[in-house]
């Protein structure tokens, strides 16, 4: 019995580690196999009713967990469905997706994440090449925290002010990213702080103490 308790406690740090580890009998047949589902380090699951962040679709209702009763989708992998929250329609993904999924900050989070921003610095990126250009933004994008985010919003709107010195435009693939990183942060503080998204900008600006438009407080 020891000796049980003993290897079901190796079984479970195999797990928490991402291993697959399997109990067995004496005899060497298989009681149970462990399997440590999602790619990534922090994979975990989620429960329905919960909010989350998936990937470029911003935050989401985890709805249902299971596999749906549609076509196309592999009837032996349980699935999340997902609800959009600012938009109309459903998402269906496996649990163990590649695409990146983390839960929606909390309301202290977000709250130490604006006082933050009288702090950070902006750091402009200029590349001719829009190759470059946009790999730097998806780079910027890819773990889609919102801090990330905010980097990103801050670095372009000094890029705009810099070019409008110049006597020149932003950029059209700068103005897409830049847009893309108000939509996902501003969606995601808005759920967080239980208000619209529109509100969010005017809330950034009371808290800070601008007095100018809300805009400015991310400048």
């Amino acid at each position: 019995m020891k000796k049980s308790l003993h290897f079901l406690k190796i079984c479970v740090t195999l797990l928490q580690g991402g291993r697959f580890a399997a109990a067995v009998r004496p005899h060497g047949r298989p009681i149970c196999l462990f399997l440590r589902l999602g790619g990534g380090k922090d994979s975990q699951m989620y429960e329905i009713g919960q909010l989350i962040v998936y990937g470029n679709e911003g935050v989401c209702r985890v709805e249902e967990i299971g596999t749906p009763k549609i076509s196309g989708v592999d009837k032996h992998r349980d699935y999340y469905t997902l609800a959009p929250i600012y938009r109309e329609g459903k998402v269906f993904t496996p649990v163990d997706s590649k695409v990146f999924m983390r839960p929606v900050i909390s309301r202290e989070e977000a709250l130490a994440l604006i006082d933050r921003i009288p702090t950070m610095t902006a750091e402009v990126y200029e590349n001719a090449n829009l190759r470059f250009l946009n790999e730097h933004y998806q780079h910027c994008l890819q773990n889609y925290t919102c801090a990330d985010l905010l980097q990103l919003i801050k670095d372009v709107r000094a890029k705009r002010c810099r070019m409008i010195e110049r006597g020149k435009k932003l950029g059209l693939v700068d103005e897409r990213y830049m847009k893309r990183a108000e939509e996902m942060l501003h969606g995601e503080l808005a759920v967080a702080l239980g208000m619209t998204r529109e509100q969010v900008p005017q809330f950034i600006s009371d808290a800070l103490g601008d007095a100018g438009e809300p805009e400015a407080a991310l400048a």
